[in-house]
């Protein structure tokens, strides 16, 4: 037993354990951010695009509750439009209507999708959404 243990400290010791221990967290580091970064990107996408769409449809709104109820209502009909899609190939055509189209988060994952392209298209919706968005609302006759 003792001859065990004392193999096992210097085992535990050697300089070629530690650096193999290193570099197993480097590379689970590595890893992280590999796959961590780029599907935080896609997610940061969809939430600027969709952030872009609400701000529009808030700033054209007369009232706070219609700019709300609106901007809910597109959101959960991309929603909903993306989940009748996936059920059935008999509707894929919705695909052209629904923003969640370009959220594929399960392609990129398995190495398939194009992240770069889908991120820019979602980025300039959001972008061009906000721009829109702020013109209106400067040459807007506030009701007060």
């Amino acid at each position: 037993m003792q001859k065990h243990a004392r193999y096992l400290k210097n085992y535990y010791s050697s300089s070629s354990y530690k650096i193999i221990y290193k570099l197993r967290f480097i590379l689970a580091d590595f890893l992280l951010v590999a796959c961590y970064i780029p599907s935080r990107t896609l997610n940061l996408a969809l939430f600027f695009a969709l952030g872009g769409i609400s701000f529009l449809v808030s700033s054209l709104a007369n009232d706070e509750k219609k700019g709300l109820g609106i901007s809910g209502i597109i959101i959960f009909g991309f929603f909903s439009l993306d989940i009748i899609r996936k059920i059935s190939d008999k509707v894929d055509w919705l695909k052209n209507f629904t923003i969640f189209t370009l959220y594929k988060p399960s392609e990129f994952v398995n190495g398939k999708g194009d992240l770069t392209q889908d991120c820019v298209i979602l980025f300039a919706i959001g972008l061009v959404a906000f721009i829109v968005s702020i013109l209106a609302f400067r040459k807007r006759d506030l009701p007060l």
